[in-house]
C-alpha cells in the first residue's frame, strides 16, 4: 500500500483517534480526521498535554517506562466518557523517536489489563461483577454482595502487606468516595502491596464514576491491576513516585505558572516561576508568612480575603497537615485586583512521606477558564431568561425534550390545563388540544404540521422554525362551539445533537387582529383590484370617447375648410365656417392638454412653483378667460369677497388658476342659458403660521349630480351617464387634475350637489403670506363714499372694505337713489369724496345715473363706473356722461386703496394693479423682433401682429436672435417674441444670452415665450430663463394682445398701463 492509502484508512476510522508525538517534548507530528474532529484548531507542532491537559492524571506514557506499549482507561475524555488509550513506541520518519498514540472507545476486549472489575453502588452498599480472575473469586463471598463486608475480608486474610492495610481501608471507604466525588476528585488510584503466589507484588486499584453518575445514582467502577512489572520487583512507592516526577515535569510546566513549596516546620518557602528561564530569577527563596501578608494587602480581592487566609495561611496549612495520613488535595480559587489577571488557582497537594507531610502549591491563572465560564453561564441564563421573557409575549408557553417525546409546561390558560392534566405526552397532549381547541376545519392541518414525526424530520439548524394558524374555538353550553379568533402555534428548535432536534419551544400567540387586518388588507386589494377594472374599462371607454371627441372637432375643421373652399365669394358663408373652425379647434387642443396634464400627474413628473402674486390679478385673469362663455350662454355670474386681509401670497399661481378656470368652465358648461353662477372668496383663520387660508367656493343652478357619480367624479376618465351633457365635449379628466393639484397644495376640494337642482364646489388652499405690510390710509379716514349697485352682496363688500379703510360708507340699490343721495349732500355742502356706480342696474345704469349727476352737482364729485363686464364698448359714451375711471369686480381692497390715491393725487403704489383700461389694438410705432423657424407660424405671428400697427422683424433661430440684438442699438426693439424648440440655439438659451449682455436694455427688454411647450412647467421653465410672459401654441389673438398690452406703449398712451 501507498502512503497515501495509509492515510484514507486512518481518516476513515471515525470512532478512532491516532496521532504521533515526539519522544522528546511530545510536540504533534501527525493526526487523522477524528482528532481533527475534535480539536478543530489541531496542527502539527502543538503539545499535547497544553491540547488536553485534563488527560494527562492517567496517561500511558506516565507507566511505559521502557516497554513497547502501555494501554490506559480514561473517564470524562474529550474522545470521550471512557476510551482506551495505547501508546506505543516508534521511529518517525527513520530518524525520530516518537509514540504512536491511539484512543478509541472502552470495551470489554481491551479490559484484560484488569485483574478485576466490579460496578458499585455507593448508596446502596452493593456490587456487580465485571470482570474477576479465578484467583480472586476464591477469596470473594459471590453470594454477599456488601462491597463492604468483601473488601474487608479480604483485607483481614493477610494477602494485603501489613504497612498498606490502613491506608487501603481508608482509600475503600464508601463514605471517603462519596465525599471525594463531590469534590470532582473523579479518578481515585491506590497503590498497594498484595500476597501472589508466596511474595508481594505491587497493585493498584482505581476508581471512577460511571458514565451516568450523578448525586441520585451514585455508581462507580472499580478496577484493579497488576502493576509490579512497571516498577521493577521489590520496587517501593518513593522510588515510583520519583519516577513519574520525571515524567510529569513536563506536564506541570505547561499547566502551571509558579509551584511553592512550603517547610511547615521553618515556615519558609522555596517559589518556583515554572514559565521563566533564567535560573536566576526563575526561583525565589523566603518567609511564607511575608507571602501570605503582602498578597493580603496587595494582591488579593477584599471580597476573597477570608476564603484565601482559610486555604493557604501557615496555620491553616499546618492545621490541615496534620490530619493528613497518605495524601490529599485542595483547591483553592480567588480574586486578585490591580492586574490583568482577574482570577488565580491555587492547587495544595498534602503528601506524607516518612512521618512528614510536604505541602507544594501549584499556581495558575484560570482568568480565561472563569470569563468562560462566566460567559457560559451568561448565556444559559439569557437562554432561560429569553424563554421566560417569550412566553410574557404568548398566551401559551411549553417546552418540548424532543429526545424523551416529553413537554413542560411554562405557561397556559386555565381552560387548556383543565383538558391536558398531568399529561406529559407531546402527542397525546396534541391530539388531546385539537379535540377541544382547534376548528375542525384546521385540525388536520393542525396535527400533522404538529405531529411528533413531522417535528424530528423538519426541524434543523437551517429550519429552525415551524409554524401553523388555525381558529380556535371553544365549546357552548348546548354542545356546539363557536370561533374566538385566531392562533398563531409555532415551535422553535432549542438545541440539537448530531443533526437531530433535542429541546424546543411551542408557543401559541393570538393573531386575530393581525388576521383582521390582513383580511381588511385582502378585501382592500380586491377592491382595489376591482377599481382597477374599472379603470382599465373607464381608461378603454375613455379611449373610444376620445376617438370620437377628437374626430368630431376635427371632421368640424376640415368640413368647414372644405366648405369655405368651395364659397371663396360668399364673405358670410366664409366668416360663418372660419368662426366654427375655431371653436373646434380651441377644443381639439383642450382635449390635448387635459390628456397630457394627466399623463404628467400619473407619472409624477408635475411640479409646483413657487412665486409672489396678487389675488385680484388671479381672480381677474379667471374672469377674462370665463367671461366670453358667461356672455355666450348669457349666465348671471356674481362674485363675492368676504373678508380677504391678505391679497399679497406666494405660491403657484398658474397650476391655481388652471383648477379654477376648469371649475367654473364646468359650471358654466352644465348650467343652462340665462342660470347663475356665484363665486366666494374668503380668508379663514389659519393654523399655519406665515400662510392665509384661503376658501374658493364655486356655485351653480345646473343640472346637478347624481349621488353616485359624486362618487366618482375625481376619479380620471369618469363621466356622468346622462343624456342631457352627452353632447358636451369633455374628456372626464378635468377635475381628476384639479384634485391632484389642490392635494399637492396640501388642500381640499369638497363637493355638495343635487340633481337638477346644481352643485357647489369648496376648494380650500393654504398660501404663504406675502407682502404684510398695511397700506398707508391715513388720508382716507372719514372721507364720505357713496356706493349704488341693486346686488345686496356687492353693495354690503363694498362698505365693508370702505369702513375697513376707515372711510365713510354709505349705499343705495339704485340710481335714483344714488341721485337724491348726492344732490343732498351737495346742498349740505357736504359732497362725497367719491360715488361709485354700478353700471348694470335695473331702471337707472351707471351711465344714466352719472349724467343727472353731473346735470344736478357739477364736474366737481369724482364718478367711478364698476362693473364684472368689459367696458370698452361704452367707454367713450361713460367719458360723455363724465365718469372719471372704471373699476371691475370683484372689488378687492387693493383696487379701492389704488384708486383712492390717484384721486388725492398719490404716487402711484408699485406692484398694484393700474388703472383699469379697455384693450388697444393699435401699436403703431413699436418694433417687434419674431423668434420663429416653422414658416407657417412665422407667417401667421407675422400677420396677426402686423395688424396691430406694430413694424415686425423676423429670425430663424436663437443665434440669429442674439446676432440681431447685439447688432442694433439700445431701444432698437420693444419687444421680442421668442419661440422655444428651434435648431441651432433654442429659446431658453437665446433668452439667458440676451439678458447676460452688456447693452443696457439687454435685462429690461420684454421676452415673450411663444411656444408649443404649453404646459404649467415649461412656463416656469421660460421664466427662469429670464422670459417676462408664455403664450402657448396654438396662438390665442385675444391673449396676444392683451400681452402687447402690458408690455408696448401704444399709440393712444394706453399700453404699458394694465397688469
Amino acid at each position: 500500500m501507498e502512503i497515501r492509502d495509509y492515510e484514507v484508512v486512518l481518516n476513515s476510522m471515525h470512532t478512532i483517534g491516532v496521532y504521533v508525538i515526539r519522544e522528546d517534548d511530545h510536540r504533534i507530528l501527525y493526526f487523522n480526521q477524528r482528532v481533527k474532529d475534535v480539536y478543530p484548531d489541531m496542527r502539527p507542532g502543538l503539545v499535547c498535554h497544553e491540547i488536553w491537559p485534563g488527560v494527562c492524571s492517567n496517561c500511558p506514557l506516565i507507566y511505559i517506562g521502557g516497554k513497547k506499549e502501555y494501554k490506559t482507561v480514561n473517564y470524562n475524555n474529550p474522545f470521550g466518557k471512557i476510551v482506551d488509550i495505547v501508546a506505543t513506541r516508534i521511529t518517525w520518519e527513520e530518524s525520530v523517536s516518537a509514540f504512536l498514540i491511539t484512543v478509541m472507545p472502552h470495551v470489554e476486549a481491551v479490559s484484560n489489563a484488569y485483574n478485576k472489575i466490579l460496578k458499585v453502588n455507593l448508596t446502596e452498599d452493593t456490587y456487580e461483577v465485571v470482570k474477576m480472575n479465578p484467583e480472586d473469586r476464591k477469596y470473594t463471598d459471590l453470594q454477599n454482595s456488601s462491597l463492604s463486608k468483601n473488601i474487608r475480608d479480604f483485607i483481614d486474610s493477610g494477602y494485603i502487606y501489613a504497612g498498606d492495610v490502613e491506608r487501603l481501608k481508608k482509600f475503600i471507604d464508601l463514605q471517603s468516595i462519596q465525599e471525594e466525588m463531590k469534590n470532582d476528585r473523579h479518578v481515585l488510584i491506590c497503590t498497594y502491596r498484595r500476597l501472589i503466589h508466596g511474595s508481594y507484588r505491587w497493585y493498584t486499584t482505581e476508581i471512577v464514576p460511571d458514565a451516568d453518575y450523578s448525586e441520585q445514582n451514585q455508581v462507580v467502577m472499580l478496577y484493579e491491576r497488576d502493576v509490579h512489572d512497571v516498577y521493577g520487583k521489590g520496587l517501593d512507592l518513593e522510588k515510583m513516585s520519583i519516577q513519574n516526577d520525571r515524567r510529569m515535569a513536563v506536564i506541570i510546566k505547561s499547566r502551571f505558572d509558579v509551584m511553592n513549596t512550603i517547610d511547615l516546620d521553618t515556615g519558609m518557602c522555596e517559589r518556583i516561576y515554572l514559565g521563566v528561564e533564567d535560573e536566576g530569577s526563575r526561583i525565589r527563596t523566603g518567609d511564607y508568612d511575608y507571602y501570605i501578608e503582602k498578597a493580603v494587602k496587595e494582591v488579593i480581592c477584599e471580597e476573597d480575603i477570608d476564603k484565601f487566609k482559610s486555604a493557604l495561611s501557615l496555620d491553616s496549612l499546618r492545621k490541615k497537615a496534620e490530619k493528613v495520613e497518605d495524601r490529599c488535595e485542595e483547591v483553592c480559587r480567588y480574586r486578585v485586583k490591580h492586574s490583568q489577571t482577574e482570577w488565580v488557582e491555587e492547587r495544595i497537594f498534602f503528601i506524607r512521606q516518612n512521618g512528614t507531610v510536604l505541602v507544594n502549591i501549584l499556581g495558575r491563572d484560570i482568568t480565561k477558564e472563569k470569563q468562560k465560564e462566566a460567559a457560559d453561564k451568561k448565556a444559559k441564563t439569557e437562554r432561560a431568561n429569553i424563554i421566560y421573557s417569550l412566553s410574557s409575549l404568548f398566551f401559551a408557553t411549553y417546552y418540548m425534550n424532543l429526545k424523551a417525546g416529553t413537554f413542560r409546561m411554562i405557561k397556559q390558560m386555565d381552560a387548556v390545563g383543565e383538558v391536558l392534566g398531568a399529561e406529559t405526552n407531546y402527542d397525546e397532549a396534541i391530539r388531546r388540544y385539537a379535540g377541544h381547541f382547534v376548528h375542525p376545519d384546521d385540525r388536520e392541518e393542525y396535527l400533522g404540521k404538529m405531529d411528533y414525526s413531522n417535528l424530528m424530520d423538519t426541524l434543523d439548524e437551517e429550519h429552525p422554525l415551524l409554524a401553523v394558524e388555525y381558529r380556535r374555538i371553544k365549546e357552548n353550553e348546548d354542545g356546539s362551539f363557536s370561533e374566538y379568533g385566531w392562533v398563531r402555534a409555532t415551535i422553535v428548535l432549542a438545541d440539537s445533537e448530531e443533526g437531530k432536534p433535542t429541546t424546543a419551544l411551542y408557543t401559541a400567540l393570538d393573531v386575530t387582529d393581525s388576521k383582521q387586518k390582513e383580511e381588511k388588507e385582502h378585501q382592500a386589494l380586491k377592491e382595489a383590484c376591482e377599481a382597477a377594472t374599472r379603470a382599465n374599462a373607464s381608461k378603454s371607454e375613455f379611449l373610444s370617447r376620445m376617438s370620437h371627441d377628437i374626430r368630431t372637432p376635427m371632421n368640424a375643421i376640415i368640413g368647414m375648410t372644405a366648405i369655405a373652399g368651395t364659397h371663396l365669394n360668399e364673405k358670410e358663408r366664409v366668416a360663418d365656417c372660419l368662426n366654427k373652425i375655431t371653436v373646434s379647434s380651441k377644443h381639439l387642443l383642450s382635449l390635448i392638454n387635459e390628456v397630457l396634464d394627466m399623463s404628467k400627474i400619473e407619472s409624477g413628473k408635475i411640479y409646483l412653483e413657487e412665486e409672489e402674486f396678487q389675488l385680484p390679478a388671479l381672480i381677474q385673469n379667471l374672469m377674462t378667460i370665463i367671461r366670453p362663455s358667461v356672455l355666450e350662454k348669457n349666465h348671471d355670474l356674481r362674485i363675492h369677497i368676504g373678508g380677504v386681509e391678505h391679497e399679497d401670497v406666494i405660491g403657484d399661481v398658474m397650476r391655481l388658476q388652471q383648477v379654477f378656470v376648469n371649475i367654473l368652465g364646468n359650471a358654466v358648461k352644465y348650467t343652462p342659458p340665462g342660470g347663475k353662477l356665484e363665486v366666494e372668496i374668503a380668508e379663514k383663520p389659519s393654523r399655519l403660521l406665515g400662510y392665509g387660508c384661503y376658501e374658493f367656493v364655486f356655485r351653480d343652478n345646473g343640472i346637478g349630480m347624481s349621488d353616485e357619480y359624486q362618487k366618482k367624479i375625481f376619479e380620471p376618465f369618469s363621466r356622468a351617464e346622462d343624456s342631457r351633457i352627452s353632447k358636451i365635449e369633455g374628456t372626464g379628466l378635468g377635475m381628476a387634475i384639479a384634485m391632484n393639484i389642490i392635494r399637492m397644495m396640501n388642500g381640499a376640494i369638497t363637493l355638495e350637489s343635487e340633481l337638477g337642482k346644481g352643485s357647489q364646489f369648496t376648494v380650500t388652499v393654504f398660501l404663504k403670506q406675502g407682502n404684510t405690510a398695511a397700506p398707508d390710509v391715513e388720508r382716507f379716514v372719514n372721507l364720505p363714499v357713496l356706493v349704488a349697485d341693486d346686488d345686496r352682496e356687492s353693495g354690503e363688500t363694498a362698505c365693508r372694505i370702505l369702513d375697513e379703510l376707515g372711510m365713510k360708507s354709505q349705499w343705495v340699490l339704485s340710481g335714483m337713489e344714488a341721485v337724491k343721495c348726492v344732490r343732498a349732500a351737495h346742498e349740505m355742502e357736504e359732497d362725497f369724496f367719491a360715488v361709485i356706480l354700478d353700471w348694470q342696474m335695473p331702471d337707472m345704469d351707471g351711465i344714466a345715473t352719472a349724467k343727472e349727476i353731473r346735470k344736478q352737482v357739477g364736474p366737481d364729485v369724482p364718478i367711478i363706473i364698476l362693473s364684472a363686464y368689459d367696458w370698452s364698448r361704452i367707454e367713450e359714451e361713460a367719458r360723455e356722461a363724465g365718469v372719471d375711471g372704471f373699476i371691475s369686480k370683484p372689488l378687492f381692497r387693493s383696487k379701492l386703496v389704488y384708486l383712492f390715491k390717484q384721486l388725492t393725487g398719490g404716487e402711484e403704489n408699485e406692484g398694484l394693479e393700474k388703472a383699469e383700461r379697455p384693450l388697444s389694438r393699435n401699436f403703431t410705432g413699436s418694433r417687434v423682433l419674431l423668434v420663429e423657424d416653422n414658416e407657417l407660424n412665422r407667417e401667421i405671428a407675422e400677420e396677426v401682429i402686423g395688424g396691430t400697427g406694430a413694424m415686425i422683424e423676423s429670425v430663424e433661430n436663437g443665434r440669429l436672435a442674439v446676432e440681431r440684438f447685439e447688432d442694433v442699438e439700445d431701444g432698437y426693439y420693444d419687444l421680442i417674441f421668442m419661440d422655444i424648440q428651434m435648431p441651432v440655439m433654442n429659446g431658453y438659451e437665446a433668452a439667458r444670452a440676451i439678458r447676460g449682455s452688456a447693452k443696457k436694455d439687454g435685462k429690461r427688454i420684454p421676452i415673450i415665450a411663444m411656444t408649443a411647450n404649453a404646459f404649467v412647467d415649461d412656463v416656469m421653465d421660460s421664466k427662469r430663463a429670464g422670459m417676462n410672459e408664455h403664450i402657448a401654441k396654438p396662438l390665442d389673438f385675444d391673449r396676444l394682445i392683451e400681452c402687447m398690452n402690458r408690455w408696448l406703449q401704444t399709440e393712444d398712451g394706453k399700453g404699458a398701463e394694465l397688469l
